[in-house]
C-alpha cells in the first residue's frame, strides 16, 4: 500500500518536466487497462490528494517532476504492475511522444542521437543533466551518465526502457542497462547501451 506522506514528499521534489509525460502515461494505461483503467487511476490519484492532468495537460507545459514520479507509483500500485512493466512503459513512451516526433530528425544515426541527448534532456527537464562519457563503435558500447538530484528507483527503471527505445530508433539490437555509481562525493546514474 502506498504511503500518502511519502508520495507527498516525492511530489514536492524540485524541478519540472514537460507535460507530455502524463500524456504518454495515459496512453499506456489506456492500451493496457482501457478507459475503465484510466478512470480507476484518476480516481485513486484524487483519493490520495493528487490532481494528475493525464487528459488535460498540453505536451509543452511544465509540470512538477515529483508529480511525474508520483504518477509512476500510482500506476504501478493501482494495477499491481512489476518493475518490468514500468520499464516497458518507458520503452513505449517514445513511440507516442509528441516531442519525440518533433525531434525525429536527430535519430538518423547513433552518433547524432547521443550527441543531442544532453540537449534533449534539458528541453524535457529543468533539473539534472546528461553527460555522454563514452561512444565506442568498436566495442559497441555507449555510456551516458545522469547527474541529477536523487529521485526514486522507479524513475530510473522507466528511463532505462525509454533510453533503450530511443537508441533502437537507430539500431534495433541496442540494449540499455541502468546502474548507480559514486564518483568522489557525487552519485550518478549510468545508462550503458550495448549492441
Amino acid at each position: 500500500m502506498l504511503n500518502k506522506e511519502e508520495l507527498k514528499k516525492i511530489s514536492q521534489l524540485k524541478g519540472e518536466t514537460r507535460g507530455v509525460v502524463f500524456q504518454t502515461d495515459a496512453k499506456y494505461v489506456l492500451m493496457k487497462e482501457g478507459e475503465d483503467g484510466l478512470r480507476k487511476l484518476e480516481k485513486r490519484a484524487n483519493e490520495l490528494g493528487f490532481k494528475i492532468p493525464y487528459q488535460t495537460v498540453k505536451p509543452l507545459d511544465w509540470e512538477p517532476i515529483g508529480l511525474r514520479i508520483v504518477s509512476l507509483f500510482l500506476i504501478q500500485d493501482t494495477f499491481g504492475w512489476p518493475d518490468s512493466e514500468i520499464r516497458k512503459m518507458g520503452y513505449f513512451a517514445p513511440n507516442v511522444s509528441f516531442i519525440i516526433k518533433l525531434l525525429m530528425k536527430y535519430f538518423v544515426s547513433i552518433e547524432k542521437t547521443i550527441k543531442n541527448a544532453p540537449r534533449y534532456w534539458a528541453q524535457h527537464h529543468t533539473v539534472g543533466e546528461l553527460i555522454v562519457d563514452k561512444v565506442d563503435q568498436k566495442q559497441k558500447e555507449i555510456i551516458i551518465r545522469m547527474k541529477a538530484p536523487e529521485f526514486h528507483p522507479i524513475f530510473y527503471t522507466y528511463l532505462e526502457g525509454y533510453y533503450e527505445r530511443v537508441a533502437r530508433f537507430t539500431n534495433p539490437n541496442m540494449v540499455c542497462q541502468h546502474s548507480k555509481t559514486i564518483i568522489g562525493r557525487e552519485s550518478f546514474h549510468i545508462y550503458k547501451i550495448k549492441w
